[in-house]
């Protein structure tokens, strides 16, 4: 069991039971916890934390996580539109503050609909980028070439990836 309160004194609430099979992972989250409180600032760790089985760690991923994204050539590549002219296409890619990336993803994707003929892409996602940024992130990062990946390695949150996932 957890270490809760006596259930009487929880006004009806009961006891968290934990199966033994996840007491290491509840030790593992407490010592981690105790390692995070414990430090002066975040970023005054010792050693990175390494991601294991069972284990959650929070990423931090700034106010940009579209940033991860902000490659024009490999977004064109990913919509299927290298080398091509097209309407209403954002001109502001490397202008605009982490901030407003959103708003320069959603009008590419929103430009790129309208073109004709409509690139492939929108057979697996036809909702807009603001509805869907998941989807579009992650069709984006699937159809982005080796630009879409060498940005994605130099970008912070790719950094801080690989800092903490386990290696293959």
């Amino acid at each position: 069991m957890c270490d809760l309160p006596n259930p009487r004194r929880m006004h009806g609430l009961r006891t968290l039971v934990i199966p033994v099979s996840l007491m290491g992972h509840v030790a593992a989250a407490k010592k981690r916890l105790a390692e995070l409180e414990a430090r002066p600032t975040p970023t005054a760790r010792a050693f990175p934390a390494r991601l294991e089985r069972h284990a959650t760690l929070a990423v931090w991923m700034k106010p940009d996580f579209e940033g991860i994204l902000a490659h024009e050539s490999a977004v064109r590549f990913a919509l299927g539109l290298r080398g091509q002219s097209i309407a209403g296409w954002p001109r502001a890619w490397t202008e605009v503050g982490p901030r407003r990336m959103d708003a320069v993803l959603d009008q590419a994707i929103e430009a790129a609909r309208r073109h004709r003929p409509r690139p492939p892409i929108f057979r697996s996602c036809g909702l807009p980028f603001r509805s869907a940024k998941h989807t579009w992130a992650s069709l984006l990062i699937a159809h982005g070439g080796d630009q879409m990946a060498q940005h994605m390695r130099s970008h912070s949150l790719g950094a801080r990836l690989r800092e903490i996932l386990p290696r293959p």
